[in-house]
């Protein structure tokens, strides 16, 4: 009988012991599905990260986990502690090899900025690669939330997208009840071929959030334009992200000396303004100070 026990008690504590290690096991690997509808594995949260994504690289800091990052895009600047990471070469430039050699425990890319066989690349060589690709406010809540799953910080991660949100809430509220004005944002200079901004995009949606009349709201997503279409559109005020595109640096006096843009309203009352090129076009936290720096170029408010 006595034997019988012993037998059985072994046979709990091994059960037991199998269970707790497999659980672990589910706990320790963590899967995400990324904007290149690939399922992506990690078995653990991430030590080496390598972030070619200026907006993953900047929610990586505001979840506190920067310390994990060993190398950045060469377009990252924010926050200032990147500076002392190395930079690597993002878009076609990118060596391949020296990420593999690395071997980083996750390499977050963009998908408009990396070709799909770079990406192949990395991952035929078994580098944890994900892809990411938010075009909305939305999508880059759920950029957050992925980085949080990432590197185990979930609930850091839903307390910075629910403060966005608070923030973007208070914004919506100060601009309401302000006469709408009519506003084009220039985000690739003349000589680079015009471009700017439709439906479908974060840039769009913060113009709504500050109440805020985009004279190209009929277009979808980041479009290519032509002088006539902005002189016919007759904007009230032009804002511009392309300082650093321009030889003198100064976007804005560049668009106001434009020879053919004369007419224009912003351009008569001298309502031309630069505004930050970062916080403007990078899907993460830092889209809550480009609102308020639209209702104050915009509103004065």
């Amino acid at each position: 009988m006595k034997r019988v026990l012993s037998l059985l008690v072994c046979i709990t504590i091994i059960l037991s012991l199998a269970a707790c290690t497999q659980n672990k096991a589910s706990v320790s690997q963590i899967t995400v599905t990324d904007a290149s509808n690939t399922e992506v594995s990690i078995d653990k949260i991430p030590n080496k990260i390598i972030s070619l994504v200026p907006s993953i690289t900047e929610i990586l800091y505001a979840l506190n986990s920067g310390d994990k990052v060993t190398a950045v895009s060469d377009t990252c600047n924010y926050p200032e502690e990147v500076k002392t990471k190395a930079a690597l070469k993002s878009g076609a430039g990118t060596n391949i090899e020296n990420i593999i050699a690395d071997n980083p425990d996750v390499v977050f890319i963009g998908k408009m900025s990396q070709k799909a066989d770079q990406v192949q690349q990395l991952r035929s060589a078994g580098v944890k690669v994900v892809v990411t690709d938010a075009q909305t406010i939305d999508g880059a809540y759920s950029d957050i939330a992925m980085v949080g799953k990432i590197v185990g910080k979930n609930k850091e991660a839903n307390d910075l997208t629910n403060n966005m949100k608070k923030q973007f809430d208070e914004i919506k509220n100060i601009a309401k009840n302000e006469t709408q004005k009519k506003v084009y944002v220039e985000l690739s200079p003349l000589d680079q071929g015009l471009w700017t901004c439709g439906q479908g995009t974060f840039l769009q949606e913060l113009f709504n959030i500050c109440n805020i009349k985009n004279v190209f709201d009929d277009l979808n997503g980041w479009q290519s334009i032509s002088e006539e279409q902005v002189i016919k559109a007759d904007p009230d005020i032009i804002l511009t992200t392309c300082g650093s595109y321009t030889a003198s640096g100064n976007a804005a006096s560049e668009i106001m000396s434009r020879k053919n843009w004369q007419s224009i309203t912003a351009v008569k009352n001298g309502a031309v303004y630069d505004i930050n090129a970062d916080t403007t076009s990078r899907p993460a936290p830092r889209l809550v100070d480009a609102a308020r720096e639209l209702i104050k170029k915009v509103y004065d408010k």
